[in-house]
């Protein structure tokens, strides 16, 4: 289990994972898989047969934090890469927007569980720190006063 849009970082245990701002304003962790010993199956993206793929994410208590795909598993297209068979696109597990702050600098717990179509089944979790969106954080920087206003020399 990883992390990454371009590529495949692995999850050191405890790590800080910084939770991503996405374009309409909510949060999200985008996570990716390997697997090892289990059928890729389908060549087709979101094939019958290609693995199914859960991730699961839970707070410090051990509470299910909701996401994205913490109910039903992707039908999601396994290819290889480097000789070994990864998640072909990265599966984003979006917060629920009134909740997602409450994660901001807290310990989660990510659990990958995938069964390919044999039903074999491998998972796979561990433990990072989610840190504050870069946006949030004070020393992202100060808007200048003068942001979006033409200056005389290009007003002219």
């Amino acid at each position: 289990m990883g992390r990454g849009t371009n590529g495949f970082a692995p999850f050191v245990d405890g790590q800080d994972f910084e939770i991503q701002t996405g374009p309409a304003g909510g949060f999200y962790v985008p996570l990716t898989a390997r697997i090892f010993d289990l059928n890729p199956s389908d060549s087709e993206p979101y094939g019958p047969t290609n693995p199914r793929t859960k991730f699961s994410l839970f707070a410090e208590d051990g509470s299910a934090i909701p996401s994205t795909y913490d109910r039903c598993p992707a039908r999601s297209q396994y290819v290889e890469i480097g000789g070994q068979l990864q998640l072909k696109y990265v599966l984003p597990a979006i917060f629920p927007m009134a909740q997602a702050r409450e994660y901001f600098e807290t310990p989660i717990r990510i659990r990958v569980d995938v069964i390919d179509v044999e039903m074999k089944h491998a998972f796979d979790e561990t433990w990072v720190f989610a840190t504050t969106p870069r946006i949030f954080r004070p020393d992202a920087g100060v808007v200048p006063s003068d942001a979006g206003v033409a200056s005389d020399a290009t007003s002219q």
